[in-house]
């Protein structure tokens, strides 16, 4: 099941969910607005061919930053947004574990333009506090930092 509105990017076209049951899931394409229903087998077998992607922004709004990130160094912010985006990547698709998750991980890497190694377990760390936190993308910030540091 998808959560409705999700955007998602199918056979290079952007799409957004309209309809998800246990077996069952209606896209609509964004642009065209036709709709197109696929069954589970049919989604899984569009993921494993690489056509069924989620899609997110990797481009933070320079505004919305400036006002909500002013507080933050640029090894912060830097670090607070490849989080966000492998978090955004495990919650808009199924991720399964192994393989197919580590492999997620080190495309979306590459797609940022970051060259670090980052473990499954910790990106799953990461969800369940961004869950916990209903949504609140500091809470991903490092937890050995309590406070930031104004005076640099």
């Amino acid at each position: 099941m998808f959560k409705i509105n999700s955007k998602f990017i199918l056979d290079d076209t952007l799409v957004s969910v309209t309809y998800s049951s246990s077996c069952y899931s209606v896209f609509r394409d964004v642009k065209h607005g036709t709709e197109c229903g696929y069954n589970n087998y049919q989604l899984q077998r569009l993921h494993k061919q690489g056509l069924l992607k989620p899609h997110f922004l990797f481009e933070i709004d320079e505004e919305l930053a400036r006002a909500t990130y002013a507080f933050l160094d640029e090894s912060q912010k830097r670090e607070l947004n490849m989080k966000i985006a492998l978090v955004n990547q495990f919650i808009a698709a199924p991720v399964k574990a192994g393989k197919e998750a580590n492999q997620l991980i080190r495309e979306t890497l590459k797609l940022i333009g970051e060259d670090c190694c980052v473990r499954e377990s910790t990106v799953r760390g990461w969800v369940t506090k961004y869950r916990k936190s209903q949504g609140n993308v500091f809470s991903l910030l490092d937890g050995r930092r309590k406070k930031p540091n104004f005076a640099s």
